[in-house]
């Protein structure tokens, strides 16, 4: 399956995405990038976007890439970091990376980034036990 296939499947077939308004734009044998617009559910009772949906965006494009290869991966481990609160207006991306893809566990880098400001909100690392 393409990149652009397995975007489409994502977009389509991924209930807790389509949920929360993730949608995968970007996916290369290097990169993925999910975007999300925040509406009135995306955000906490401060009126900020919800720190979970800024991890949701963050794993999801760690497991975009992870998975790229035609395997399936699960995530067993992350550890994520809170730099900065996003408004409600603040149209969000998640950038992912490959820190390491081994055989059985892969490692993931993943940023969430203002689309317009380019402020870095959020960035964490995630683990991922793969098989083919």
């Amino acid at each position: 399956m393409d990149y652009k296939e397995q975007m489409k499947r994502a977009n389509e077939n991924n209930a807790f995405m389509i949920h929360n308004g993730v949608r995968a734009v970007e996916l290369s044998e290097t990169a993925a990038r999910v975007e999300m617009d925040p509406e009135k559910t995306s955000l906490n009772f401060m009126g900020g976007v919800h720190a979970g949906l800024m991890f949701l965006m963050a794993e999801a494009a760690a497991g975009l890439l992870v998975r790229n290869d035609g395997r399936t991966c699960v995530t067993i481990d992350s550890s994520f970091r809170f730099l900065r609160s996003a408004g409600p207006s603040e149209p969000l991306y998640a950038e992912a990376r490959v820190t390491k893809r081994g055989r059985t566990v892969s490692f993931c880098h993943s940023g969430v980034y203002g689309r317009d400001s380019g402020k870095l909100f959020a960035e964490g690392d995630f683990t991922f036990f793969c098989q083919e």
